[in-house]
């Protein structure tokens, strides 16, 4: 990872299944690289878990994309990877274990509280 940081990505895409730790290492790359961190189910969820619109919720990460630094974790693989992956400098994929994926998930379910990377409510 040493030699990674050294190269200084700009634009960072982290995908991986839900618990894989996508948020975490989003988190802590932005912190030691200096980039800001976008999470796309906050880009996707609006408030009281509704969905927004297709074209809505891919207009919304365009314009996050369009920024010159940037952490970006999420899935929505299919609706966004054409405009995220073009544009990123280092793409990883977390491929965790199911049963360790699970049990975070699960963790989290009954911890509550805010998270910078879920919608309110």
């Amino acid at each position: 990872m040493t030699d990674l940081l050294s190269q200084q990505p700009r634009r960072i895409v982290i995908f991986g299944n839900a618990g894989s730790g996508k948020s975490t290492l989003a988190q802590r790359m932005g912190a030691a690289l200096g980039l800001p961190v976008v999470h796309l189910d906050s880009l996707f969820w609006q408030p009281n878990w509704v969905e927004p619109e297709r074209e809505q919720f891919r207009r919304r990460v365009t314009e996050a994309a369009t920024g010159e630094r940037w952490v970006m974790e999420g899935n929505y693989y299919s609706r966004t990877a054409d405009i995220r992956l073009p544009r990123s400098d280092l793409v990883i994929r977390l491929d965790m274990p199911r049963a360790l994926c699970a049990s975070r998930v699960i963790r989290r379910s009954f911890m509550g509280g805010d998270r910078p990377d879920i919608a309110p409510g």
